[in-house]
């Protein structure tokens, strides 16, 4: 007999074997931004290569589960697949939303990224630690940016092309194990997922929050409170995402209910949540330059002496935010200041020493977590709706146990009524009346059943 495979089997092996090489094509690209990136940017290549490495591992898993026909190893597939495709749709959000930063990125650790280029590259290989002008120092700059952009492009279209062939492995995945046994992988697994995000939300907004990575969170606070209810909301979703996977497992109605009210209600937070991080981190460069050099608290006294320095050349530090006076020219209301011309190589204005605070976490952490909650918005949809079947597959299981415990009694009944009619021991009174030819009569009664009728019907024998 030769081996068989439905559509759906040979549509995951087909998914599975493209996933694995979409994923080494990922793994490469990450790879290739080591030599750019190395010690520097956040990790993000680091990062990179480990989704990499990620994906190719998830496909291996679903070709080997669909050939061996094993459900379990299809359904670990869906779970990690479902977790590691958003891991990456998030990594290429991250990655899109920082390709805007690389300017001041560059701009803050020029002398850093300069050492890190790669000599062999032509685009930045006449960037050298000599370089002195300012016309050169700004060339290069604009060539780094440009390549570090074509690779945060590069991994983020990457990324988001694998995350896609790894939900198409989902769907498959759903399709070969039907929606009714699916209902608990989406419910537990979706519920996973979710937490996995929100804890990443609750992260970058409580360190992003309280000042951790930059200083001057106590004058920008209030206009960065999207992200402190980004992260009650993602808190609300942990606990009601374990909440879930309990009332699922002990197959409680009154538990999956309570989740999916609590679901429509995080449903409603979560995108205004999106809608103010979004709005808040749009507005939060106006509010740097309202309070940068006076206003509610000045962020430039927060920094440090050489915090608006620029990197332009080795080995020189010129704490600028240590003599105002002497390094920049401020208009009237002192809002604004930039360089006087002899220090425009050493020191940064207002708008662009701004724009290297904002660049170190608040912005993009507002954006990351507006994303973010629209991404949870969409798996808390599904969750409601896989919880829903929940709850009908609980009530039928429910209705048919009460349906065959009221068979059951019925048919208990049926068996004592008919013992009971078996059961001997009837009693009858007789009563015999008869007439010799003597005209004597004799009447007695008669008892039948067990001891105490033979004894009657002695005695009646007796007395005859």
């Amino acid at each position: 007999m030769g081996f068989q495979c439905t559509r759906g089997q040979l549509g995951l092996i087909a998914c599975s074997t493209l996933t694995y090489w979409v994923g080494l094509a990922d793994l490469l690209m990450a790879t290739s931004a080591w030599p750019y990136m190395r010690d520097v940017y956040h990790g993000i290549q680091q990062i990179g290569m480990g989704l990499g490495a990620v994906a190719i591992f998830l496909p291996i898993i679903g070709f080997w589960g669909t050939l061996v026909k094993k459900n379990n190893l299809i359904k670990f597939h869906f779970y990690s697949a479902l977790t590691g495709a958003t891991m990456m749709l998030t990594y290429a959000t991250y990655c899109l939303i920082y390709r805007g930063e690389v300017g001041d990125y560059v701009n803050d650790h020029f002398q850093e990224m300069l050492t890190h280029m790669p000599t062999s590259d032509p685009k930045v290989c006449d960037c050298t630690i000599a370089t002195t002008s300012a016309s050169q120092i700004q060339s290069c700059k604009d060539d780094i940016s440009w390549k570090v952009k074509q690779i945060l492009i590069g991994l983020a279209v990457m990324n988001i092309i694998t995350s896609m062939f790894l939900y198409v492995g989902v769907v498959l995945s759903m399709r070969l194990l039907k929606w009714p046994r699916l209902t608990t992988p989406v419910l537990e697994g979706g519920a996973l997922t979710t937490m996995l995000v929100a804890a990443v939300v609750i992260f970058f907004g409580v360190y992003t929050g309280i000042g951790g990575g930059w200083q001057g969170a106590g004058t920008l606070r209030g206009d960065m409170w999207g992200l402190f209810m980004a992260a009650a909301t993602s808190f609300v979703i942990i606990v009601n995402g374990i909440c879930g996977i309990i009332g699922s497992r002990l197959r409680r109605v009154g538990i999956m209910r309570c989740v999916q009210v609590v679901q429509i209600v995080c449903i409603c937070l979560l995108l205004a949540s999106a809608i103010v991080c979004l709005i808040q981190g749009i507005a939060i460069d106006d509010k740097c330059k309202d309070n940068f050099e006076s206003g509610f608290g000045s962020l430039r006294s927060d920094q440090s002496a050489s915090f608006c320095d620029t990197d332009d050349l080795y080995g020189v530090t010129t704490n600028c935010n240590s003599g105002m006076s002497t390094y920049y020219s401020c208009n009237t209301d002192s809002s604004d200041c930039t360089p006087l011309a002899a220090y425009e190589s050493y020191c940064l204005s207002t708008a662009a020493c701004c724009s290297k605070l904002l660049g170190q976490a608040p912005q993009p952490s507002l954006w990351f977590c507006g994303v973010c909650c629209i991404y949870m918005t969409v798996f808390l949809v599904v969750g409601f709706l896989a919880a829903g079947s929940k709850v009908k597959e609980i009530r039928a299981e429910e209705n048919m146990m009460s349906s065959t415990t009221e068979v059951n009694k019925a048919a208990k009944g049926q068996q004592k009524a008919a013992k009971g009619q078996q059961t001997v021991g009837v009693k009858a009174d007789v009563k015999v009346s008869s007439k010799d030819d003597g005209g004597s009569a004799a009447s007695g009664s008669l008892t039948f059943g067990g001891d105490d009728g033979k004894k009657s019907r002695k005695k009646n024998a007796h007395r005859t």
